[in-house]
This record gives C-alpha cells, structure tokens and sequence, in this order.
C-alpha cells in the first residue's frame, strides 16, 4: 500500500488509517526538545502485526547528529530501529476490535486535523489497515479457543489385564451379593403379603361366621314372627312355592325402607342394633336389610344361608406398582430375564400363537444383537374358527399375518394325504386388527338361518339370528316336528374327550313368530308324558299287588291241605326221642309253618334210600357251581 506525505486521505478499501496514540507523544517530545540525539531518545515499540493485517515499515527522521557549529537545518540520514519488542497478541487484538467499534470521525475533521498537523513531520505516522468481517470471526474464534484451554494438569491410566481381571472379579462379586439382596428382598416381601393375605381372610371369614350366628339368634327371630303377617306364618315350609316367595319379598321391600340418615352407633352390639330396626321398620344399608331378611327367612324355617363376598388383601402387588418399579429399573442383560417379561420381549421367546404388531414397532434397544420390543407390541393371534368363537369374523380381503403348522385330525389326516405338504404351515392365522363384530343373519318367511352344518353357532348371545329365539327346552325339535315348524340346534361350545371334539347344544332356536305355539305344545306334551308314566307306574304296583296276593292264596291252600298231617307226624315223632320227665309242649308254630309251606326235597329223599355212592371231583365241582357261598361253607 502506498503512503501519500502531508495527508491522511491514504485509506484501504475505502476506509481512513488510524493513528497510533504513542506516535502522538513522541512528535510532542521531539518538538519540545530541539535537536536532540536521536540514540538517546527511547527506543519505539513495534507492534506485531496479527495474522491477516497487513503494516507498512516506518522511518523517522530526527535531528542530524553534526559537531558543534554546524546548522540544525541539515537532515541526519535514516537510522534503522535498534529492537522490537513483542507484546502480547490477545491484548492487541482486544485494542484493535475496540478501536473498530469506535463510531467513525467525519471527513471534515479528519481534513481539518491533517492539515492542523501538515507542518509535523509526516515519516513519524504508520499506516495500518482496516480488518474485514471475516478476519474479525476469525480473530475472535481464535480468542475464545485460546481461553477455552485447560489450565489444570490431565492424568491418563492404563489398566493392566491383572488389574482388568481383578476388577471384573470385583464388579461380579458386588452383582452376585446385590442379586442376592434382591432375592431375599423379594422372598420376604412375598411371604408378608401371603401372611397378611391369609389373616385377613380369618378375619373375614371369623366375621362372617359371625353375622350367621346373629342371625340364629331366637330372640331376634322371634321379633321377626312378631312383625309378619298371619297368612305368611300359616304356611308350612313343605309348601312354599315361588308365589309365597313373590308375595313376602314384596311385603318385605313395602315395609322396611331404606334410610341412610338413620343414627349409627359402633358401640352397639349387632343384635341389638337389629332388633331396633325391627322396630322401626327401617334399615340405614343394604347390609343391614340383608340381615333382617336372613333373619326372617329362618323364622319361618325356611332354608337361607348368609352369602358374603370376601375380598380379601390381594397376594400379588398391583399391577401399577409392579409396572412402575421395572419402569425405573434399565433393560435387563441377560436373554433369559426378557422371558415372560411384562414389559419387554424378543422375538425367540414368541409363542407359537403369538406376533409383533405393527411390523415397524419401535426397537426399545439391543440384547445381544437382538431388538428389544415393548411386550404392548405382542398380540395374539388365532384363526377364523376361534375368532367365530368371540363373536368377531375375518374381514373380506385380509391376508394371513402369520402361518403355522394345524394340530386337528381334519390337518394332520390332509398332510398325511399328501407327502409333499407334510411339513407346511396349513393354519392361518389373524389379528383382532384385521378382524369385525360378527354380524347375525335375518330370518325370512318362518325359517331359521343355519350354517353349513344345519345347525346355529350361538357362541356369544349377540349371534342369536335377527327375530328369533332361544329356547332352552328339552325335546323341542320333536315338538316343532309334529307341528312343520323349522327349529334348529343351538351350539354353544365345543367339547373334547376320545380324541375328537364334540359340539355342546344347549337349547333350539325359533323363529319369534312361533315361540308361543311352541312353548304351549310343548307344555301339553309334557303333561301327556307325566299322564302316561303316571299310569304306567300305577299298572307296575297293581300287578305287584296281584303275585302277593295270589302268593298268599296258594300258602293258604297248602296250608289247609297239607297242614295238619305234617303236624300230627312232627307230635309223633318228639314224643319218641324224649322221655316223660324231658317232654314238652311244642309251640313252634312257624317252624310248621316252614315244613308245611314249602315243597320237600325228594331229590334228597330218594338219595338217602339208594345206597350212598362216592363222588368224583368233577361231580362234586359241578353241583358246587350251583350252590350259593353260604351253601359252600
């Protein structure tokens, strides 16, 4: 850049040089001292130029060192600077950016001050240019870098592998006591909540133990006789029906009221508290009015029990809290822990009816190169006939999310059939998502729709078919038969015993219009049927009668025509074997009666006359075979 004498109109890019402030005060000083020697005078300081400012060199011209005598007016030749002296970058640059901020002088008193200052000597000025935008960001990175710096010392280790090893050893030792502090935790944690959850099921049970007993109480019975009507007392228990029933909760719910505005006091005994409601005809809750209905009840020696619902302290914490603590806790490490894990799973541990929905289901992290998935991502699949089962059907159009391998007779005979399909995936399988609510078809003209196997799958009550009915009625379809009414069987379920499944009826479904019809024949069937048993069961006991009574007869007759000569020979023969000291009267009348009432063995009879023969063993195992087991002894 070149410098122009005897005037500051020397700019770079446009912009005014500035001056340095201590060029200022040595020109003052040179004016001030006259013709001194220049080597005396102080050595000038030369600033380093920062990177990207460009300096132009200077000369100043002092007064000529000549003897004594000679002019001062001469010019002593230029003499070269003895030394520079560096300072400190940052500071100079910091004087420079504040220099930069300073708002800019007007051209005016620039020119006034340079012609002001035309008479000074112009070599003692230095020219320095303008810094730019874009050296100012850099100067200014480059000071912020420097002061980012870190002052402190820095230590770096190398761990050996004997220091390696004894650190994991350490590090697994702490996780091995830690997990062992889990575990016992967890055990004691366990068994108070199974101790709580039994106490509080003796109390419940010991309470409930005793509001029957209260119950039972004859004083408070006797309070519920005196309360209730006449007609309901005069009934005996053997007759009661649902109409009694109808009519004495009726009078019950008429007469006690409910008021929860009605004094409560826990220093009472339960008994006695009952017997004051029963007096003033009202109850402050439910509870209490199901105890003065019990009470009732069992005055009236009807057959009531005390039904309570026991709910005890739940064993297992709440699900919420569960869930909260292994939110806290990190994704376990390990493969086996992420195994019926309630919160995370892996696809390995998958069932074989189970699937990550959606496909794109966020990755929660890395198990050993395995994705972790959120376990709300696991669904559950099933095929179309399970999903008729909860009332929902595939929707047109739906691929299969998954195929696997069927386990029915009707799969496994198909793959047996064809060697080539033996080992294929034949089921397949669908998501709630791409499933809809079953929709029931409507009955027309009196028929009932069926399936493909003339039956009505009745799974859920809201498959029943659009108008019609569901009777759960023995032998209906015979019924609809005999009248040309369509009727078919309702199949709630499936059942499986003997290898197959077999499907559960319960009821037959009926087109509403012929519901009554129906119902009615069905009721004059019925009566028929009791009629006819009724008769049958009476024509059983009448010839049940008629063989005794003929059975009696023909005693009778033998009796009157055998009786009296087989006495006479009994007399006979006990007056032979006695003497007359040792004779008694006989008096044995059914023993007469045995020997006249029944036939003689004459088979026994002419054995004894023939002489005896000995017996082989097969004829004595023969007649043994029809003998009874008391015979045999």
């Amino acid at each position: 850049m070149g410098k122009r004498r005897g005037s500051v109109d020397a700019v770079t890019d446009g912009k005014k040089p500035r001056k340095q402030p201590w060029k200022r005060a040595q020109a003052a000083r040179g004016r001030a001292g006259g013709e001194e020697d220049v080597e005396k005078a102080p050595n000038k300081k030369r600033k380093v130029a920062a990177p990207g400012v460009r300096t132009t060199k200077k000369t100043v011209k002092g007064a000529d060192k000549t003897p004594a005598g000679e002019s001062a007016g001469k010019k002593s030749p230029r003499i070269k600077k003895p030394t520079v002296k560096e300072e400190d970058p940052g500071k100079e640059i910091e004087d420079l950016l504040n220099l930069e901020s300073q708002p800019a002088v007007p051209d005016a008193a620039v020119k006034e001050e340079s012609s002001s200052e035309d008479g000074e000597d112009s070599d003692d000025w230095e020219d320095v240019e303008e810094l730019n935008a874009t050296t100012l960001d850099a100067l200014q990175a480059t000071t912020s870098n420097d002061s980012a710096l870190p002052t402190e010392s820095v230590e770096i280790e190398i761990e050996t592998a004997e220091a390696a090893k004894k650190r994991l050893r350490r590090e697994k030792r702490k996780a091995e006591f830690a997990a062992y502090l889990r575990r016992m935790v967890t055990r004691f944690s366990k068994e108070l909540r199974e101790d709580t959850h039994k106490v509080h099921l003796l109390c419940l049970l010991a309470n409930g133990f005793f509001r029957s007993d209260t119950c039972n109480s004859p004083d408070l019975q006797a309070v519920a006789l005196s309360v209730v009507p006449v007609k309901f007392i005069k009934i005996p228990a053997a007759r009661v029906d649902v109409v009694y029933m109808t009519n004495l909760v009726k009078w019950f719910t008429t007469t006690f009221t409910l008021n929860p505005d009605m004094s409560l006091d826990d220093r009472d005994v339960l008994s006695a508290r009952l017997e004051r409601r029963f007096g003033v005809y009202g109850v402050r809750d439910g509870e209490e009015m199901v105890h003065l209905f019990l009470i009732l009840l069992r005055a009236l020696q009807l057959l009531s029990r005390l039904v309570l619902s026991l709910q005890p302290i739940p064993l297992k914490e709440p699900p919420t809290k569960f869930e909260a603590k292994l939110l806290d806790k990190p994704l376990p490490t390990s493969i086996t822990e992420y195994k019926n894990h309630p919160l995370y799973a892996l696809k390995r541990h998958l069932l074989k009816y189970e699937a990550i929905y959606p496909d794109s289901a966020a990755t929660l992290g890395y198990c050993r190169g395995e994705a972790v998935y959120s376990r709300s991502c696991v669904h559950t699949m099933h095929s179309r006939d399970t999903w008729l089962k909860d009332a929902r059907v595939v929707r047109l159009g739906e691929v299969p999310y998954k195929m696997v391998k069927g386990q029915s007779n009707r799969a496994r005979k198909a793959r047996l059939a064809d060697p080539e399909k033996k080992d294929s995936n034949d089921l397949a399988l669908f998501g709630l998502w791409q499933t809809e609510e079953y929709q029931p078809p409507i009955a027309v003209d009196g028929k009932v729709p069926r399936n493909e196997f003339g039956n009505v799958y009745l799974f859920k009550p809201c498959m029943l078919p659009v108008g019609c009915s569901h009777l759960r009625v023995a032998n209906l379809n015979r019924v609809a038969r005999k009248l040309d009414i369509d009727c078919a069987t309702a199949i709630t379920g499936f059942d499986f015993h003997c290898g197959f499944s077999h499907p559960v009826n319960d009821g037959y479904i009926v087109c509403e219009e012929y519901k009554d019809v129906l119902l009615a024949a069905w009721e004059n069937e019925q009566a028929e049927i009791e009629r006819k048993q009724k008769e049958k069961k009476e024509k059983r006991a009448l010839g049940n009668w008629k063989l005794l009574v003929k059975g009696l007869l023909i005693r009778e007759r033998l009796k009157v025509r055998y009786g009296q000569q087989d006495s006479e020979q009994l007399t006979s023969t006990a007056g032979k074997g006695f003497s007359s000291d040792e004779e008694e009267p006989v008096t044995e009348t059914p023993a007469l009666d045995a020997a006249v009432s029944w036939p003689q063995n004459r088979e026994a009879e002419a054995q004894q006359g023939r002489k005896a023969k000995q017996k082989t063993k097969r004829e004595k195992k023969g007649e043994e075979k029809n003998l009874f087991p008391f015979e045999k002894l």
